[in-house]
């Protein structure tokens, strides 16, 4: 196989991202201010993309159009107490195109969702956090045939000079 460029892609899509600022909402309703400091907002994005390009019979590609037609994100940041902070990420993926697996067979992407926490404690120079990926443990393939991991998990520390 040898990576080359052939023909021309045209590539047509849209984006829109939505955020709002929880502490707002609450603060026009009356209510008390959820933090004096940090911000809970909520996000949704969206991005759809449509490529088409000139096949050529002689060319077999391994990648061509391999692309997200759909992808749409939610994360939902609570400030909870004082510096500690919890994030929900929501994440659902369809992608274009195929891919051999292990044993020489073609197969369609499928889409699929994933849900992503994180809780973090957050001081002046560290901070301290727990991730918690793919809630779920759905078992999926990504671009490239690459079976992704079910659920796992992370601690970490940073600490900042």
């Amino acid at each position: 196989w040898q990576s080359v460029n052939h023909t021309k892609v045209n590539t047509l899509g849209q984006e829109v991202d939505i955020t709002l600022d929880l502490e707002n909402v609450f603060n026009a309703s009356g209510n008390a201010t959820l933090s004096r400091r940090g911000r809970s907002t909520f996000t949704v994005s969206y991005c759809h993309l449509h490529q088409n390009k000139d096949e050529k019979e002689y060319l077999q590609s391994q990648y061509s159009l391999e692309y997200l037609r759909h992808k749409l994100t939610a994360q939902l940041k609570l400030h909870l107490v004082a510096r500690l902070d919890w994030l929900g990420s929501y994440r659902y993926q369809d992608r274009m195109g195929s891919y051999t697996d292990t044993q020489g067979t073609v197969c369609d992407y499928h889409p699929y969702s994933v849900v992503d926490s994180r809780l973090s404690w957050t001081a002046d120079t560290y901070s301290i956090y727990i991730d918690a990926n793919n809630l779920t443990g759905h078992r999926y393939v990504d671009y490239g045939n690459v079976p992704q991991p079910g659920a796992w998990f992370k601690a970490g520390f940073k600490y900042s000079f």
